[in-house]
């Protein structure tokens, strides 16, 4: 106390200053800190749905074209047109979702077992068609 004691009075109002402005600062920087975490897991879930949604515009075609070959090759010849025709839906899905792996795929195991599958098993498929 003898200390606060022989302070002048601008010293003073210095150190309550002080003392109150750290608390103020460290739970600023927590806060800020925790948003920025947040907003980092959001653009991942972003990321993560873009991808998804090219996958799902590959995927859908797919089990169309799949229906009409099977009544082609049972067949029905108008399926076989309707093949064709969602046979060019399926490139065009399988090219926007190459594009959304090579701009959201953040690489490790998923990228590794999942990556080009439905591509390369859809080339393996058309190829046999």
């Amino acid at each position: 106390m003898k200390l606060l004691s022989q302070l002048k009075l601008a010293q003073k109002l210095g150190l309550v200053m002080f003392v109150v402005m750290v608390p103020i600062v460290y739970l600023t920087y927590q806060h800020v800190s925790r948003l920025q975490t947040a907003m980092a897991n959001d653009q991942l879930a972003l990321d993560g749905m873009r991808y998804v949604e090219g996958l799902q515009d590959a995927l859908v075609p797919v089990a169309r074209h799949e229906a009409f070959a099977v009544a082609a090759i049972l067949g029905d010849a108008e399926s076989a047109g309707k093949a064709a025709q969602v046979a060019a839906e399926v490139e065009a899905g399988f090219a926007k979702f190459e594009k959304a792996h090579v701009e959201f795929a953040k690489g490790g195991e998923v990228d590794r077992l999942w990556g080009q599958a439905p591509v390369r098993r859809w080339i393996a498929t058309s190829a046999s068609a």
